[in-house]
């Protein structure tokens, strides 16, 4: 409805920006993740054919080392919380960062690529675009327009700011469910290998102990036997 209020000359026009493609991703903060931050940084080095994205924007501490470490170079890098409650205080941070560089023309599309937990516990990285937005598909048809007391030009900006910040949050908060599952999951797996290895070692610890009580009874038998012939003579 906000955008019926533009005429053709008022609609929002972005500055000629470079051909450049970025791609922000939502890894961890805290380790003991098993591959996700990996899944990641291989999501990241795909993301075009046979290069990696022009711009790289990494939020999680972690996965901003495995990507060094995998030989990307991070344009901007932010830490991520580790609570639902403060996902929303991380996207404001990064709107604010990414959408200045956009205006600015430092690039010319973001994608995001973040973890996304499955009905059955498992996670999938997934890639969404974020900017620009496809203005013509949010053209309502019919209906009053909306009461405004901002230029028609400002209340699309804004609506577009606002937009964007959701898209992260929604991004972020898929993210933080997916880093848990992994970590849910690498603490179970933990957990089985640690029960496999007791398990192993308590059989080991029987057989030993077998030996050596079997030992024991060879050298009394050993030791009867020497008596009962030293008697004899």
């Amino acid at each position: 409805q906000a955008l019926a209020l533009q005429d053709d000359a008022a609609a929002t026009v972005m500055p000629k920006r470079s051909p450049r493609r970025a791609l922000l991703l939502f890894c961890a903060e805290h380790g003991f993740v098993a591959g996700f931050n990996l899944a990641l940084v291989e999501a990241a080095q795909g993301a075009a054919p046979g290069a990696a994205p022009d711009r790289l924007f990494v939020v999680g501490t972690r996965g901003a080392v495995a990507a060094e470490e995998h030989g990307l170079n991070i344009a901007w890098k932010h830490p991520m919380t580790s609570r639902a409650a403060g996902v929303a205080d991380v996207a404001r941070i990064i709107a604010a960062e990414l959408y200045r560089r956009f205006v600015a023309g430092d690039f010319s599309r973001l994608d995001t690529a973040f973890g996304r937990l499955d009905e059955g516990g498992r996670w999938q990285v997934e890639r969404r675009p974020l900017l620009p937005l496809d203005l013509p598909h949010f053209c309502a048809s019919g209906g009053s327009p909306p009461h405004h007391y901002l230029p028609a030009q400002g209340l699309v900006e804004r609506l577009i700011e606002e937009y964007f910040l959701a898209d992260l949050v929604r991004a972020g908060l898929e993210s933080l469910a997916a880093e848990n599952a992994a970590r849910l999951h690498a603490m179970t797996a933990a957990h089985d290998n640690v029960a496999r290895r007791l398990e192993q070692l308590q059989s080991q610890e029987r057989i030993v102990r077998q030996e050596q009580i079997t030992e024991e009874l060879l050298d009394i038998l050993a030791g009867a036997e020497l008596a009962r012939g030293t008697g004899s003579r």
